[in-house]
């Protein structure tokens, strides 16, 4: 196409939508079909509502666009977060757009290849610390709801009918209401534990020096090495920080005795203390248990169920925050807005060819459709926050590198 789009523009001053049609979506390769255009059409995008986008491509509805035009017609295409759409005028009216765009894709493939090995690849991730942080959120608000109030027992073995009755319902609710509470106190002891680890490790790959970026194999085993190791030589690998992390500091001791405590639950070691519920004993076949405050049955469930207990649980809970918040203050006030942007994106991203991580998908301009959030809230009350689409690419500018 050379020069102005004379019979687009006549559409598009007219108005006239009766020889125009429309294919959405086009069934085409989006990337080759994009090489295709800029190897052929424009270096750019050109079309019309690349032209009138505000900010980056992916705040927009529509992300890009191109209008080709001859004698014969025009052709406007244009990508969304979705699909490929596309409308269209020629002159034949058994004109394929799609059989068009398919056709020239097979005949300019290599070319077509070639300038897609030059695009930016960027290697998409789960974000694991974004996840469990999730995890850890949704958790406690379902702990903090549990009942767990223990049942009034009669006073005297001898009780009637009604009381023994009412006793019953209370206990099923109670032992309900703490199985619950066991399978949520204990995964919450777990995830906050992984939050951490994931925490930390994130922000090493983030923000890791150029040299250990150079050398995957130490980078590999440093990420891999004991929790406390990590933490303690986090100013040597990462090029973030404004201080060294303090080992004495109270969230960084809380979050060793978290970990500590994930690996026996996850390795089950019979002889360490968490494991164990206490002693009794025996003179031959007679019991001698010591008094408990509840009755047996009572005191079996607690003994069973509640282990953790709550106070452990909630400890865990505000551990990993304490450790994420305490490591986040360490962080240069030049990049920390950049960087706290970057860890919380789910998923994450590497751009492979500048060897910087990356933010490429936002919920908003992911889906200019979804009006159904405006209400939304998260289960502690919360609401979900979005923020505008970043750059593709990371605007962290590494300290020292």
């Amino acid at each position: 196409m050379a020069g102005k789009p004379k019979r687009f523009f006549k559409f598009v001053s007219s108005k006239d939508m009766s020889k125009i049609k429309r294919v959405a979506p086009v069934n085409v390769d989006v990337i080759k079909l994009y090489a295709l255009l800029k190897l052929k059409i424009s270096d750019q995008p050109n079309g019309f509502y690349t032209l009138l986008s505000e900010g980056r491509p992916l705040d927009n509805m529509i992300w890009w666009d191109f209008i080709l035009e001859s004698k014969r017609g025009f052709i406007q295409v244009w990508r969304t977060p979705h699909i490929i759409e596309a409308i269209y005028e020629f002159d034949d009216d058994d004109f394929d757009l799609v059989k068009f765009f398919n056709e020239n894709i097979n005949s300019h493939i290599k070319p077509i290849l070639a300038a897609i090995k030059r695009f930016e690849k960027h290697t998409v991730y789960i974000n694991h610390y974004k996840s469990y942080k999730e995890c850890v959120r949704s958790l406690w608000a379902q702990i903090q709801k549990i009942d767990l109030s223990v049942p009034t027992s009669p006073t005297n073995h001898l009780s009637n009918e009604g009381e023994l009755e009412s006793y019953h319902k209370e206990v099923k609710k109670f032992i309900k209401n703490s199985i619950k509470f066991h399978t949520l106190g204990k995964s919450m002891v777990l995830n906050a534990a992984f939050q951490i680890e994931s925490f930390l490790n994130l922000l090493i790959r983030v923000g890791c020096t150029q040299e250990l970026k150079d050398f995957q194999e130490i980078l590999d085993k440093y990420l891999r090495s004991e929790f406390m190791f990590r933490v303690r030589n986090l100013g040597f690998y990462v090029n973030l920080l404004v201080s060294n992390v303090d080992t004495k500091h109270q969230a960084i001791k809380d979050a060793n005795e978290l970990m500590i405590l994930r690996n026996k639950y996850v390795h089950f070691e019979e002889d360490t203390a968490h494991n164990k519920i206490g002693e009794v004993s025996f003179d031959c076949a007679f019991p001698l248990h010591t008094i408990s405050k509840d009755r047996p049955a009572i005191d079996t469930i607690k003994q069973i169920y509640h282990r953790p207990d709550f106070d452990t649980v909630k400890k865990a809970y505000e551990t990993t925050n304490n450790f994420v918040s305490y490591i986040q203050s360490l962080i240069h006030p030049k990049v920390k807005k950049s960087v706290l942007f970057v860890l919380e994106q789910n998923p994450i991203s590497y751009n492979e060819l500048r060897g910087v991580y990356s933010s490429i998908f936002n919920p908003v301009s992911l889906d200019f459709f979804n009006i159904g959030n405006k209400e939304k809230k998260y289960e502690d009350g919360s609401r979900p926050t979005f923020k505008p689409a970043q750059p593709a690419t990371s605007c962290i500018k590494y300290l020292g590198g």
